[in-house]
């Protein structure tokens, strides 16, 4: 099994340990702008996006892109997201365009067995990123300016989807679901993460404390990037003082 490393643009294409210089030459940086100098087009817009999404949380230069995960992006020593992209533009003609965000369950992949046997939803995060620019004259997929976004939670998501397996940028606006830049998009990707971490750690002070009263925590709820607060409730009535219980409560 290969593991890719990130390539040197510099590399030059070579045949038998000798460089190969017809017409000068190739490297690892020609190669890609001869494959992906047509962002416009539906795979390629998929890589732009996640590769923004990879830069806003940190996660770009950890490794190259795995196609064959079963998500697209995992936040340094935290959650994994998947990314879904759409554009009004297209390569190509289309007379009336409805962008949407396909998403439905999909395999597990694991390099030593392969694909799962059910299809389920793999991340914890959901990203949606709308290339909403109409503009051909002016687009400009690299100008971030130019994209809306937004973060769901998997349970989130799948109560936006119900039954669905894709959701149109119509729908995100009927349910009054704002789209985010770039900044707030971060913020937003990092909240959710940070929420995990707050749920880690209070498992852990539930594995490890064993002897006082019990206490009902509330903890801070982030939705779509609004922060909701709940306060620490205590109660002492009737509990046997040597156990403890730890309670998360969510709006």
């Amino acid at each position: 099994m290969v593991r890719q490393s990130f390539l040197d643009p510099k590399t030059s294409f070579h045949f038998d340990g000798a460089s190969f210089d017809i017409d000068g030459g190739r490297t690892v940086l020609d190669f890609w702008r001869w494959a992906y100098s047509d962002v416009f087009q539906n795979v390629t817009r998929g890589y732009v996006a996640q590769f923004i999404i990879a830069w806003l949380v940190g996660a770009d230069k950890n490794e190259p892109n795995n196609p064959f995960q079963s998500f697209d992006i995992q936040i340094p020593d935290g959650k994994r997201i998947e990314v879904k992209s759409t554009a009004w533009l297209q390569s190509w003609r289309v007379k009336k365009p409805n962008p949407l965000f396909v998403i439905k369950p999909a395999h597990t992949w694991d390099d030593e067995r392969g694909y799962g046997k059910e299809k389920t939803f793999n991340a914890d995060i959901y990203a949606l990123c709308y290339y909403y620019w109409k503009d051909m004259e002016t687009a400009d997929l690299l100008d971030l300016s130019q994209w809306d976004f937004w973060a769901f939670s998997k349970k989130e998501l799948i109560e936006i989807l119900g039954r669905s397996k894709s959701i149109t940028i119509e729908r995100l606006k009927k349910l009054e679901l704002s789209p985010m830049d770039p900044i707030k998009m971060r913020d937003t990707l990092i909240a959710l993460e940070t929420i995990r971490s707050i749920w880690m750690t209070l498992f852990t002070l539930r594995c490890f404390l064993d002897c006082c009263q019990p206490v009902k925590f509330g903890i801070a709820n982030f939705s779509t990037g609004n922060v909701y607060i709940n306060k620490f409730v205590q109660s002492a009535d009737n509990l046997n003082p040597f156990r403890k219980y730890f309670y998360f409560l969510q709006d």
